[in-house]
């Protein structure tokens, strides 16, 4: 279950200090780690936050990368790429971290938008076929037996 969360938590950078740089979900689709694999076992510290990457230089961001060792040249285009996935990454440094569900369109947290991430349903679903059934004027006969086949919920509820 701890998967299915985390794969719909992402991060809105404030100043960074909050949010781990390699570890969570800050840029794109995917931890950093999973998409740079070489440079992150590279890394010195890999549970270093956002914050202890970059420095200011006037209004721009410098984005400082530690590794441990002098790089090969494979390992100079992963560089080179994940410093240009990052430069997107802008810190507001009056802002603070922030974590968004990103499976609901507001960003807030609900177990039905949880359920259509594990389960694989997008959270915007148009009508069913038995909602739109349902609709139609159809005899009664037809609409209960196609509920019955169907599966669905009926179009009734009990007060």
């Amino acid at each position: 279950m701890k998967q299915e969360i985390l794969k719909g938590i992402r991060f809105n950078i404030g100043k960074g200090d909050n949010i781990l740089f390699w570890e969570d979900v800050w840029m794109g689709d995917q931890a950093l780690k999973h998409a740079f694999t070489d440079i992150y076992h590279l890394a010195p510290n890999r549970l270093i936050s956002i914050a202890d990457n970059y420095y200011l230089q006037g209004n721009d961001i410098v984005w400082n990368l530690s590794i441990r060792r002098n790089l090969r040249d494979r390992e100079i285009e992963e560089y080179a790429a994940v410093l240009s996935c990052i430069s997107t990454g802008k810190p507001d440094q009056t802002g603070m971290d922030r974590s968004v569900w990103k499976p609901n369109k507001s960003g807030s947290f609900s177990v039905k938008s949880l359920h259509n991430l594990i389960f694989g349903f997008p959270d915007d679903l148009e009508e069913t076929m038995m909602d739109k059934m349902w609709k139609y004027k159809l005899p009664p006969k037809i609409a209960v037996f196609a509920w019955l086949v169907g599966g669905d919920t009926p179009p009734w509820s009990i007060s």
